[in-house]
């Protein structure tokens, strides 16, 4: 008997052993009740506290045979957080019975859990929200083009078919990336993640793979420290666009697959992408403040604006100084806001300055408005600790 989802209004039957995977996802909102630090990467601390809330605790190589659980870490990159922010992840489940609705209320509910200070437990963090989303996709399968983008937003850790191992590479990197490979790993783990939950092989053989031209690509490599320092593991992030023919079957995998992720280390969040610009709002959860919003907060703006004027007293083409520009600094911080959040401000051009250096040396400078100095510092002070701490 042919079973059926049921995707909005219109009914689809299943054609494919992957499309009958288990598939459950939630949105989590918390807030801090202290001050914390993270690394670049958030996924192993998410993690850490989805195993206190289920009662998980897996070694290092158990976590790492994890397969039905994957973490969507929407705020990584942000390393400093205060009391009262919040913050937002996804979960999402592969198999059914976790009860994870149920249990994270509880666990918030229940005495304060011990833990290191940056930690992610009960004693560091209360619950805000959560909320099951989705699951439903809506396949696109008649596309007018064979070309196809792949943006990966985590790390994306697959190791290489043993001949295109060398010394120094046996992992994909920002100069190597084999279509085939990855289309292959991704069948797998949608075979791995049917006989997860159904306790048997699909009656179903793997398809020709389909070969691509790689028309352009743009990766960079992303560490994630592991405890003690041992060792360090990481994966490439960035933009692939390709020439394939990709039949019903692979088109389907491939989006099915951004519920699922590819790869290794996918219950840290490793492996997520985004096909095609294809927007699933179940995926498409947002960290609960964007750079942007902290950017242009009044107090980082005020912060930049003081060091500004600390260094420099100098005024550029508007021939505002700092001085001048404090005089009005609510109402200048309050354009300078605006302009940016509706899209009208530019920089104004420099101007050029020499000043005398010694007794026979002079110096040139090209000086940035008041406003753009401001601007730019209150950029650097929110982005410095993320860049710092990747590099």
């Amino acid at each position: 008997m042919a079973s059926f989802v049921k995707h909005e209004s219109v009914i689809t039957e299943k054609k494919y052993f992957f499309e009958e995977i288990f598939i459950q996802n939630f949105y989590v909102r918390l807030r801090f009740k202290r001050d914390i630090k993270f690394l670049f990467y958030h996924g192993s601390k998410i993690y850490g506290l989805i195993a206190k809330i289920l009662d998980l605790h897996p070694t290092e190589k158990e976590q790492r045979n994890i397969n039905d659980i994957v973490i969507n870490p929407c705020e990584y990159g942000r390393i400093y957080y205060n009391a009262g922010d919040q913050y937002c992840f996804g979960v999402t489940f592969l198999k059914d019975g976790y009860d994870f609705e149920n249990k994270i209320k509880s666990y918030f509910s229940s005495t304060s859990d011990s833990g290191f200070s940056n930690d992610l437990t009960n004693s560091s963090v209360e619950l805000a929200d959560v909320n099951e989303l989705s699951n439903q996709i809506e396949y696109q399968t008649n596309y007018s083009s064979n070309i196809h983008t792949i943006n990966f937003v985590t790390p994306l850790r697959i190791e290489r078919k043993k001949e295109e191992k060398v010394k120094g590479g046996t992992l994909f990197d920002i100069s190597h990336f084999n279509f085939q490979r990855f289309l292959y790993i991704l069948y797998k783990r949608a075979k791995n993640l049917y006989k997860l939950n159904f306790e048997s092989e699909p009656s179903f053989e793997i398809p020709s793979i389909p070969s691509a031209e790689i028309i352009e690509k743009s990766f960079i490599w992303i560490e994630m420290p592991k405890k003690e320092q041992k060792r360090n593991t990481g994966g490439i992030v960035g933009n692939i666009k390709l020439k394939c023919e990709l039949d019903e079957f692979w088109l389907k995998l491939i989006q099915l697959g951004q519920f699922f992720h590819a790869g290794k280390s996918t219950s840290a969040g490793f492996g997520k992408y985004i096909f095609n610009n294809c927007n699933l709002s179940s995926l498409s959860i947002k960290p609960a403040k964007s750079y942007l919003d902290l950017i242009l907060e009044k107090e980082n703006l005020v912060s930049a604006f003081k060091h500004i004027k600390e260094n420099s007293n100098f005024a550029g083409v508007d021939n505002v100084n700092p001085d001048f520009y404090e005089d009005n600094l609510n109402k200048n911080l309050e354009h300078l806001t605006e302009s940016v959040i509706n899209g009208s401000y530019k920089s104004a051009v420099l101007k050029g300055i020499i000043i005398p250096k010694s007794e026979n040396k002079i110096r040139a400078l090209a000086i940035p408005t008041v406003e753009d100095r401001t601007f730019q510092r209150a950029v650097s002070q929110i982005l410095s600790p993320s860049i710092d701490e990747m590099l």
